[in-house]
């Protein structure tokens, strides 16, 4: 004697023998909205001479010196690697060119920076001035960035993070938040403030936009004054504030 199914569990059955449909194609939007799969921004590949020459200025220069002053081995430098995979990313795709010729005189300057051993301590001198503001982006307003580096001179990558894509515009107004995600190319490439690419149209205090400080006029945290001042005293003064001197080596801090 035959048995049969029920006609309800049959219709019940019938969707899982069906082929399941193709997952939606990544658009633009989509990355730069975000997925549920976390992933870093730069992806790693091969890595570019370039970038290989700049990332080795800023990290095995200062590690190289420290070393030979205080009689040991390089450590191994987590920002070393990626900052060469976060720049050679960049180049590669095009959203940044690099000069030779800066790279050149970056290298220059920080073999001047970290000549001899008088420096050598619990923190190492900012790098050169000559190391700043090397990269030249492509990105028009609207356009997907990794980091405001990537975007056109005087723009700044809204919503960018370091798993999280972001579009070219101008700087946020005064009132807007800042700050809120970390810039990984511009960190890793250690810039200094924001460069030619800044964030908000005045200057970001306590997550906000805020304006700047006339010359001379009153302040009460750094970055609030003009570009050139310091804010010494409640006030904004001509010149910019000198660092703690040191004599070392210390090579025990």
């Amino acid at each position: 004697m035959r048995s049969f199914l029920p006609a309800a569990l049959l219709l019940a059955l019938a969707p899982a023998c069906r082929k399941a449909p193709p997952p939606p194609a990544v658009t633009d939007e989509a990355a730069a909205a975000g997925d549920e799969e976390v992933k870093p921004v730069y992806a790693a590949g091969e890595a570019v001479p370039a970038a290989q020459q700049l990332c080795g200025a800023l990290y095995a220069v200062p590690a190289d010196r420290r070393a030979a002053c205080c009689h040991g081995k390089p450590a191994p430098s987590i920002g070393l690697s990626q900052c060469v995979l976060t720049l050679s990313a960049a180049l590669r795709s095009g959203a940044v060119s690099l000069e030779p010729k800066s790279v050149e005189s970056c290298k220059a300057a920080q073999a001047k920076v970290f000549d001899g051993c008088d420096w050598v301590g619990p923190y190492a001198p900012p790098p050169a001035a000559e190391c700043q503001n090397l990269l030249h982006g492509a990105r028009k307003a609207g356009e997907l960035c990794r980091s405001s580096l990537e975007c056109l001179e005087g723009q700044t990558c809204l919503g960018v993070g370091p798993t999280q894509a972001g579009r070219c515009g101008a700087p946020k107004q005064d009132g807007q938040a800042c700050r809120l995600a970390v810039d990984a190319l511009a960190g890793y490439l250690l810039q200094d403030g924001d460069g030619h690419h800044p964030e908000c149209q005045g200057f970001c205090g306590h997550y906000r936009c805020a304006p700047r400080s006339a010359a001379g006029g009153e302040c009460s945290m750094a970055g609030q004054c003009p570009e050139g001042q310091q804010c010494d005293g409640k006030k904004c003064i001509a010149g910019v504030a000198a660092a703690a001197p040191f004599k070392g080596p210390r090579c025990d801090l």
